[in-house]
Formats: structure tokens, C-alpha cells, sequence
């Protein structure tokens, strides 16, 4: 979709990367506004390109649910399930707090998502074409691991929607 801006960037206060950054703090209306405008074009472009059984969402960690009072990952989802009229899951959970992978080296960033998720329903995915959806693609590391997990349990197929991928500083 775009690149996301880190605070500290000298790009980072371009409107795509504020609103990002504003839904991340935990405001509604960015939010809205994020799954308004992304959802619709992830909705028009998965409807068109990918075939999709079932959508899931990248987990949202309890602390910063907690925090938001709401899961971005999540939110994009349903405003994608509800445009395409594809079901959507929360079978994929998270099995203990992950610290953020951004803060660490690469060579610890898979070592912190060994085992970190599971399917509460794995029969729900069973040779089915998966949407993976997330806000921001970092290194990759997290929809791999989730990825590894899906295709092992059976996923048919796997694709990843996410808003933006953000720019290293």
C-alpha cells in the first residue's frame, strides 16, 4: 500500500504515517478512516486477484489492545470480510506476550516468535486459501512464523495483506 515512517524519520510526517501513527495511539477516528480507505482497496484488489476462503488477522497483543482499546490488524480484517462477504476468523491466537520486534537484532526476532502462536480451531483452515491480514509490514518475521504455522495445519494457500511496510531509518 504505502511506506510507513518511523517518528524518527525525516519522511515521518507525510499523512499516510500520521494516521498510521494516530490509529496506533489508540485514536478511532484514524482508525475509521485507515479501514475506510485501505479496506476498500484491499477489498477491490483481494476481490479481484486472490481467491480467499477465510480471512485471519495478525493477533493483537493483550497489552496493547488493552492500551488502543481496539486491534488494527483486526479492524482492517472486518472491513475487508465485510466488503467481500468472506468469513472472517480469530482463530489464530497469541500464546504469550512478544516483545516488539523493531527493538530487536535480526538474529533474535524469529527466536522470539518460536511458538508464539497457535490456532484454536486448526480444522477451520484445512485446505483453505488464507488472507493474512496486518497494519505494518516490519521485517517480515511475524506473517512468515504465522505463515509456517498456517501451511503446517494445513493451509492450502496463504497471502498477506497489509497496509504499509515501513522504511528503515
Amino acid at each position: 500500500m504505502g511506506t510507513y515512517y518511523h517518528t524518527r524519520h525525516r519522511k515521518a510526517s507525510n499523512a499516510f504515517s500520521q494516521l498510521i501513527r494516530k490509529a496506533k495511539k489508540g485514536d478511532r477516528e484514524s482508525l475509521d478512516l485507515l479501514c475506510s480507505l485501505i479496506g476498500g482497496f484491499l477489498a477491490s484488489t483481494i476481490g479481484t486477484l486472490l481467491p480467499t476462503d477465510l480471512i485471519l488477522h495478525v493477533p493483537t497483543d493483550p497489552r496493547r489492545l488493552k492500551e488502543r482499546g481496539f486491534s488494527i490488524p483486526e479492524a482492517l480484517a472486518t472491513a475487508v470480510s465485510t466488503r467481500l462477504a468472506i468469513p472472517i476468523s480469530d482463530c489464530l491466537v497469541l500464546t504469550r506476550p512478544v516483545r516488539s520486534l523493531r527493538v530487536l537484532p535480526p538474529e533474535e526476532r524469529a527466536a522470539e516468535l518460536t511458538d508464539a502462536f497457535a490456532l484454536s480451531n486448526a480444522a477451520l483452515i484445512e485446505k483453505k486459501c488464507i488472507l493474512l491480514v496486518d497494519d505494518v509490514l516490519g521485517y517480515g518475521t511475524t506473517t512468515g512464523e504465522i505463515a509456517r504455522l498456517l501451511r503446517a495445519k494445513g493451509a492450502k494457500a496463504i497471502s498477506v495483506a497489509v497496509v504499509a511496510y515501513a522504511a528503515r531509518t
